[in-house]
């Protein structure tokens, strides 16, 4: 008896450590590209109820991802993943219902998931709320719900959610307007790395609007955003470096101004080729003006 007994929980020990290897060997494949692979990997987890497996299941067949898109499919994958309580589910069938995929276009059934999911903790489901109210898609314009939402969001970590609640405390835009809350909100959202909360702290500081003129910190802002690729940031540097400060505390460097211009131009920025453009000219024209002395030195090669 004791044998029976001890090769059964050894076999049921091992389903959950079989299945969870299988997870993991689709998360590898699914990551790596082979959509196939992952997709023989899950259908057997997803099959015995797994949640998670159940919701990429059907973000597979949304996608066409390994399988042939399929539309009915994926409602049927998420429906199951939402009866076992996955919440990201319940919001990809709202976007089934917003889009019509799979079923008759509904924006009612679609706000409907979209809350549940929302009210139930999912972060990308409050933001997304936040943005419906206030772009009047979904729903009539709010700007009050839209703050509520954003804030649940924000307050839960998303740095897309803290830069719109600094952008409504800073207008006074369903909330009573507050400068500081503003820079609070956009410094939070600045220091997970994103670019448009760092180009506008660097705005704000640089121009002395609603807050104390720092052009030190200013630069510290734009550089932040820069460095991690943003095209703005790079071309606002460009441009700086370009022309210089009124106030003198950025000197012109035609060397740091053709290097921020270049990457932004690289990047497809319209503005910064015509702005590369025309340093190029300027340097040319101080060339023939001003012979450089040595051959290969900085300024013969920058102007």
């Amino acid at each position: 008896m004791k044998k029976i007994i001890f090769s059964t929980l050894l076999a049921l020990s091992l389903i959950p450590l079989h299945s969870l290897a299988s997870e993991n060997a689709g998360w590898d494949a699914y990551l790596g590209g082979d959509y196939q692979a992952a997709y023989q990997q899950w259908l057997p987890i997803a099959q015995q109820g797994n949640a998670e497996v159940q919701h990429m299941m059907g973000f597979m067949y949304l996608e066409g991802q390994g399988v042939e898109r399929d539309f009915v499919q994926a409602k049927q994958w998420f429906e199951s993943a939402a009866a076992n309580d996955y919440i990201a589910a319940r919001f990809a069938i709202g976007t089934l219902y917003e889009n019509g995929q799979g079923v008759a276009i509904d924006k009612k059934v679609a706000l409907k998931f979209y809350k549940e999911a929302a009210l139930a903790g999912f972060i990308h489901g409050q933001f997304y709320l936040g943005l419906q109210y206030t772009n009047g898609d979904l729903v009539e314009q709010d700007e009050y719900q839209a703050f509520s939402w954003f804030r649940l969001a924000a307050d839960a970590g998303d740095p897309a959610a803290q830069y719109y609640v600094a952008r409504f405390y800073q207008q006074g835009v369903g909330v009573e307007q507050s400068i500081e809350s503003a820079l609070e909100w956009f410094q939070q959202a600045a220091k997970q790395n994103l670019a448009d909360a760092q180009i506008e702290l660097g705005k704000l500081y640089f121009e002395g609007n609603q807050v104390t003129q720092d052009t030190f910190l200013a630069m510290e802002w734009f550089f932040r955003a820069a460095a991690n690729g943003d095209i703005e940031a790079q071309y606002t540097l460009g441009r700086l470096y370009s022309e210089g400060s009124e106030s003198g505390d950025i000197l012109r460097n035609p060397h740091l101004a053709n290097k921020w211009l270049r990457l932004a131009a690289d990047q497809g920025h319209t503005l910064a080729r015509n702005e590369l453009e025309n340093l190029k000219r300027i340097q040319a024209n101080n060339r023939k003006k001003y012979p450089p002395l040595l051959p290969n030195s900085l300024y013969n090669r920058y102007g």
